[in-house]
């Protein structure tokens, strides 16, 4: 019985224990809020949802290594490509850091990797998934919020 309560209490506790050993927890919950904000816009369609979570001139490479500059850059590459008047029906994505955003001695700015799985919808319905790699600068703004400064996707094609 003795056994049963401690094993009960440690699952419990794991989630406090985990939070407490997270070196800058709060940072990693913003950023991982900042990814989540991402993947949410994307995949529901609404694509300017995303727009707050970048930096106001971001650098972005999507998978097709199309150069985007600025965010309304980002909302017309995604405006052109999927939906109602674009060429895809719909892109699905989720995103997976590899590990914890490596952050700056200052805790100004950080680097972060990470994998993707991206569903397009082409236009006959057809699915195709392509997987990804992603390296992103995220960088903490003058209003003491993270965004992304920068992003690059690729794939390997081979």
């Amino acid at each position: 019985m003795l056994r049963i309560f401690i094993v009960c209490v440690l699952i419990l506790a794991a989630p406090f224990v985990t939070q407490a050993a997270e070196v800058n927890h709060e940072i990693h919950e913003e950023l991982r809020a900042v990814l989540k904000q991402v993947e949410v816009a994307i995949n529901t369609g609404d694509f300017d949802k995303m727009l707050p979570v970048l930096s106001e001139n971001v650098k972005a490479t999507p998978v097709n290594q199309e150069f985007l500059s600025g965010r309304p850059a980002v909302s017309t590459y995604f405006q052109k490509w999927f939906g109602p008047k674009g060429y895809l029906k719909k892109l699905e994505i989720k995103f997976e850091a590899d590990a914890l955003t490596e952050l700056s001695a200052d805790k100004t700015w950080g680097v972060v990797t990470g994998k993707g799985i991206e569903r397009y919808i082409l236009s006959d319905g057809r699915p195709f998934d392509i997987l990804t790699r992603w390296t992103a600068t995220m960088a903490k703004e003058s209003d003491g919020h993270w965004r992304i400064r920068s992003i690059h996707i690729g794939t390997n094609f081979l």
